[in-house]
């Protein structure tokens, strides 16, 4: 891959699936649901653990309830799941399953909280699993959400076509969508999205070309030949739709000129030899639309920030723009990225970036650590919330959350009836570690920060 041209921006969004809580990739564990609710409509059950000793018999126990959401991408929305079986692995040991009800609830009581912490692990058949650890009696009730590893989702329509008259069709072309969407990045004409059915949409399509890179080997310089659009409505089933270059009314991008700081420590690898890059988007496409890409971009003489060429098209109708400004090692898979609200403006842009944790154990790429044991890394930053992906095939099968603030975490044990084979499989899988921060209405991650690719053996 070379590095500035789309196939940069395509591999910098894969952290943006982190940043929606998209179906394969959800990292929005919601706010915990309050104290525990003694009128919980479940079967509550008591856990059975190990015979207390006499000293213990006196210690005041207490209860844990959770509620079991989907996570469906691009769904805002958490109904809750009936039929999800919950398996609890206990503070101080012991392990319990429930069923949810109608309402996605269950209930444990008689746990020891002054022994440690709890873990809980939801499945239900078509979702991919969900854990959340280090959870604490102060935390009250708390939600799980599944997500469905499918990606698109299942009832997405398929929309293809070509680029008619590209300055060149050896050059790269990118095709979005103003609604949720997959992505399309490639060379050529040919190109096909994935949408939502029953809405209309606009086509967004840009194609560029690479130039020399700039010599400090951190840069991209590229040519954004020209953008176009297409109103388009909407769909049921798979349709075919060209996007013509030479359309009577073309769009005009604006011009900007601006650069923004990498802000972290000086042995940081995002400050020795990452890239940066930005683009805009959309909330209403959940960060999956195309409205904005560099011309050229390079870090600063003094190494201490990036500065930037580039354009921006904006939508009509559009009142939700969001610019994404990254920080990748497109080598390793490292990458922090920061959205602000609006569309990229010329200047200084106010940024901060998330550091890359620095994993502990696994510590070196390519090694193989086994799925149910314990990962740890170092942390630069506060106030962060954890999540771990397990990906097989580009595809997130088990998602775990952690405490704030954590710096160790492991994989739990599933619930008994899971299918684990059927979704994580027997061989290598890979453990994606990201830190994130939520904007304040919750809907993505404000900044998020992704370690390198752990070999998880299952």
């Amino acid at each position: 891959m070379h590095a500035g041209q789309l196939s940069l921006w395509l591999a910098a969004t894969v952290a943006l699936q982190a940043l929606v809580g998209c179906g394969d990739d959800s990292t929005d564990p919601a706010d915990d649901a309050g104290s525990a609710d003694a009128d919980v409509d479940v079967e509550d059950a008591d856990v059975s653990f190990e015979a207390e000793t006499e000293a213990e018999a006196d210690v005041t126990t207490g209860s844990l309830v959770v509620t079991v959401v989907a996570a469906e991408w691009p769904s805002f929305e958490r109904p809750p799941i009936a039929g999800a079986v919950v398996g609890l692995e206990a503070p101080g040991g012991g392990r319990a399953e429930q069923t949810t009800g109608a309402d996605g609830r269950v209930a444990f009581h008689g746990l020891h909280w002054a022994a440690g912490t709890a873990a809980v692990t939801g499945w239900h058949a078509g979702h991919a699993l969900g854990s959340r650890v280090g959870i604490v009696e102060a935390d009250g009730d708390v939600e799980l959400p599944l997500g469905v590893p499918a990606y698109p989702p299942a009832g997405f329509v398929a929309v293809s076509g070509r680029a008619l008259h590209m300055a060149d069709e050896a050059h790269e072309l990118a095709v979005s969508a103003s609604l949720p969407h997959d992505r399309h990045a490639g060379t050529g004409p040919a190109w096909s999205i994935d949408v939502p059915p029953d809405r209309a949409f606009t086509l967004i399509g840009v194609e560029t070309h690479l130039l020399a890179a700039p010599p400090s080997g951190r840069g991209v310089a590229q040519v954004i030949d020209r953008w176009t659009l297409r109103e388009h409505p909407a769909v049921t089933g798979p349709v075919t739709a060209d996007l013509d270059f030479d359309a009577t009314t073309t769009p005009t991008p604006t011009t900007i000129r601006g650069s923004f700081p990498i802000g972290l420590r000086a042995e940081s690898p995002l400050a020795l030899d990452a890239y940066g890059y930005f683009w805009a988007t959309t909330l209403s496409s959940s960060l999956t639309a195309l409205l904005a890409l560099p011309n050229r971009i390079d870090v600063s003489a003094d190494g201490t920030a990036f500065e930037f060429e580039g354009e921006y098209l904006q939508l009509p109708r559009t009142s939700d723009p969001l610019t994404v400004y990254a920080l990748t090692r497109p080598a390793t898979g490292e990458r922090s990225t920061t959205v602000v609200t609006g569309w990229p403006a010329s200047g200084t842009a106010a940024v901060t970036f998330l550091d890359l944790p620095t994993m502990l154990v696994p510590a070196t790429p390519g090694t193989r650590h086994p799925l149910h044991d314990p990962i740890s890394w170092t942390a630069y930053d506060t106030g962060l919330g954890v999540v771990l992906q397990v990906v097989r095939d580009d595809r997130t099968v088990w998602t775990v959350y952690g405490p704030p603030d954590a710096t160790t975490l492991a994989v739990p044990q599933a619930p008994s009836v899971a299918d684990v084979a059927g979704l994580v499989g027997s061989g290598l899988v890979e453990g994606l570690l990201t830190l994130y921060r939520r904007e304040a209405a919750g809907h993505y991650n404000a900044q998020a920060a992704r370690s390198w690719g752990i070999s998880l053996q299952p």
